[in-house]
């Protein structure tokens, strides 16, 4: 009972936290206030990769001693919590007199500070995960819950689109921020009883997936491939930023592309139950070579319907991104939690995520290329990346 209950708040809150993206990621309500307050393109695009910058930083720095904090829930709320209170400052701010420019430079440095020590509390999160869900559970529960925080997501952002038609960008982001930070609170508290002592009992929530005789070697190996995979499958999105633009240009209604972002949602809510299930029943690799299939063929529906005005290959090519994005979890980050042993968990994923938090380059080398070549190449070139990420997970033992 003890480690059913404490698989679920790990559950909770990762679907509450997979739901508040959908207002705290780029390109969501930041981006909303800094464009009413007239910020260039160039330089609202700069905070969009300086924040993802912000949750890497700080685990690269900080690697070697995390592991000294691993297995409490209390570090691991206390970190969590700190960084949901900076969501309330833009919109007490506004609240006290700030202007919008004010507020909107706030949200910024807010989200900052939030992804920042969100960055810190990640690997503890996965090491809490390892032990209290025995291996063939984690892919599962990771993509149901991803799944279910993608539903909540769409209910976030029809919040959202309430808040700013009725108080604007700057009032209506500042709220939207505010909202996430309520939304937090519960799951994050309730993971403040969780400790290793309180796991599931035995091997099986430790059980590692290499006997420990094994050459670390080959540990460490696996977790390269791992990497390289992921990374490849990461630079399979050097268009996806701009492909509402791609779309456009291409005489695509805004409507059609609109839905697409709908299909995207759908996308991730069945692809977080199908990866989840796949790899619970065959092993996490598959979740991750499903990853890389995505990740070729989703690139080359964009062509197709730019080429060919198709609204359907725009839809399908963004639900399979979304699906994509459930990867990440349900795939890549189970298959390094069996991959690592439990000693030193905490810093192979804050090692992993400080290599493959580089990707916050990805949409800024993608525009470049758009601008000195043709669409078709970049997406033909994007789509080779993902068909080279499901090579090199094939490869993974």
């Amino acid at each position: 009972m003890i480690a059913c209950a404490a698989k679920a708040r790990m559950a909770i809150h990762r679907a509450a936290s997979e739901a508040v993206s959908a207002v705290l990621s780029p390109g969501t309500a930041l981006q909303a206030m800094l464009g009413a307050t007239g910020m260039p393109y160039w330089l609202s695009g700069l905070f969009s990769s300086a924040i993802p910058l912000a949750w890497v930083a700080p685990q690269a720095l900080a690697s070697r001693g995390l592991g000294r904090l691993a297995g409490s829930g209390r570090i691991l709320a206390l970190l969590l919590l700190l960084g949901e209170g900076f969501l309330v400052f833009p919109l007490l701010a506004l609240a006290l007199g700030a202007d919008a420019g004010m507020a909107a430079m706030l949200a910024a440095a807010s989200l900052a500070a939030f992804n920042a020590l969100d960055g810190l509390a990640s690997p503890l999160w996965m090491d809490l995960l390892a032990r209290v869900a025995p291996k063939k559970a984690r892919s599962s529960l990771l993509g149901k819950a991803q799944a279910v925080g993608s539903l909540g997501g769409i209910l976030m952002g029809i919040w959202a689109a309430t808040l700013m038609g009725r108080w604007g960008a700057v009032w209506g982001g500042a709220f939207s921020l505010a909202s996430a930070c309520l939304a937090l609170i519960l799951p994050t508290l309730a993971l403040a009883s969780l400790k290793a002592s309180s796991a599931m009992d035995g091997a099986e929530a430790e059980r590692e997936p290499l006997p420990a005789s094994v050459d670390p070697s080959a540990r460490e190996k696996a977790v390269r491939l791992l990497t390289a995979c992921r990374m490849a499958a990461g630079f399979s999105e050097l268009a996806l930023a701009h492909y509402p633009s791609i779309l456009l240009a291409a005489g695509l209604p805004p409507q059609a592309i609109g839905a697409a972002f709908a299909f995207r949602s759908a996308g991730a809510a069945a692809g977080g139950f199908a990866l989840g299930a796949l790899a619970g029943r065959f092993g996490s690799k598959v979740a991750v070579a499903s990853g890389g299939a995505l990740a070729a063929a989703a690139p080359l529906l964009i062509a197709l319907s730019a080429g060919t005005g198709s609204w359907e290959s725009a839809w399908l090519a963004y639900a399979l991104q979304g699906a994509l994005g459930t990867s990440w979890y349900a795939g890549f980050y189970a298959y390094l939690l069996e991959a690592v042993p439990s000693a030193g968990r905490p810093q192979a994923i804050a090692q992993y995520n400080g290599i493959v938090g580089m990707l916050f380059m990805v949409p800024a080398i993608g525009g470049f290329l758009l601008t000195i070549l043709p669409r078709e190449a970049v997406l033909g070139a994007a789509s080779c990346l993902g068909a080279a990420s499901l090579a090199l997970a094939m490869a993974l033992p």
